[in-house]
């Protein structure tokens, strides 16, 4: 913890012998708050804001205002989308300023913009610093890994945590994000125009590849996708692959997060938190890598994979 951080620590009573109780008076007494603004997107994109306004409050010993995961989404019920991405009852307020407060704070604080933020804390006047929007997406937070896994895991339900038992061998994650993407109407040539899109047919050639590897041809695939399961019927047939749910999105990324290898859905944001999360060797489509989740001493294999080139080797 940085200096700055202890010395504010002290000055609102958040030391370390005071506990909970501590933390709960010293939120009372705050005259800074922080809150991630999340607005209608994936879950993926949400993560991103949530991890940026959670590690600047940590930082500087600053209380969290509670976000609004919960979010109607009209779009997903129009499209008829398999996944609404509400978010109900995936998120705990354990730790966050919730409730009247946080509605009392939001309606009389002055408001902040993450530009603000650091001039903000120095100031010490009443305010609440919003974080919005993707800015720099995984490099905002790419050192703190460790910090943001470790806060994720306290807000998640307990009863989701439960549900997350991982295949005792290990297994072979792939993310297929379909959805909003699939359009009715549109050619495979204005799909595959669409940097979201990854084509099915790359998919089937990693499975097939995965059997035939001596490195991964015992683990099973396991798809987790969006898609219906029709859409995802050519890839199924291959040898030991299935499609898995956890029943939650928060419970789905925290189960993919725990694969050996990854193969992810270019240009989404669910796959690179995975990869993040669980820094196992992740491939994507040519074309399809957007940003590494990891820098290059982090030693994480991260890339693109075409058929017929060699799939990663398991970490040492």
């Amino acid at each position: 913890m940085s200096a700055q951080a202890r010395a504010a620590l002290k000055l609102s009573g958040l030391d370390d012998q005071g506990g909970g109780a501590k933390l709960r008076n010293a939120a009372s007494r705050a005259r800074v708050y922080c809150y991630p603004r999340l607005d209608r997107a994936g879950l993926g994109n949400c993560l991103l804001v949530w991890a940026r306004a959670v590690t600047f409050a940590r930082a500087h010993a600053l209380p969290l205002l509670a976000p609004r995961w919960v979010q109607p989404r009209l779009g997903a019920y129009l499209r008829g989308e398999r996944v609404k991405r509400l978010y109900w009852n995936e998120f705990t307020g354990k730790g966050y300023v919730t409730g009247f407060r946080r509605a009392l704070i939001l309606a009389t604080f002055p408001r902040k913009s993450e530009e603000e933020a650091s001039a903000t804390v120095a100031a010490g006047a009443r305010a609440v610093i919003v974080f919005e929007g993707l800015r720099k997406y995984f490099a905002d937070i790419r050192s703190h890994r460790e910090q943001v896994r470790q806060e994720l895991l306290e807000i998640v339900s307990p009863l989701i945590l439960e549900k997350l038992e991982p295949f005792p061998e290990g297994f072979i994650g792939m993310h297929i994000r379909r959805g909003d993407i699939m359009t009715p109407g549109l050619t495979q040539e204005q799909l595959l125009a669409k940097k979201h899109y990854t084509p099915l047919g790359w998919f089937i050639a990693g499975a097939l590849a995965a059997r035939a590897d001596p490195h991964w041809r015992r683990l099973p695939v396991c798809v987790l996708s969006d898609g219906r399961e029709p859409e995802l019927a050519a890839l199924l047939r291959v040898p030991n692959c299935r499609l898995v749910t956890r029943g939650t999105a928060i419970g789905d990324l925290l189960f993919l997060a725990k694969a050996k290898l990854l193969f992810g859905t270019g240009h989404s944001t669910f796959s690179m938190w995975a990869s993040h999360l669980g820094a196992m060797p992740t491939v994507y489509a040519a074309g399809k890598l957007d940003q590494r989740v990891f820098a290059p001493e982090d030693g994480v294999i991260e890339g693109e994979w075409a058929p017929g080139q060699p799939l990663p080797h398991p970490p040492c």
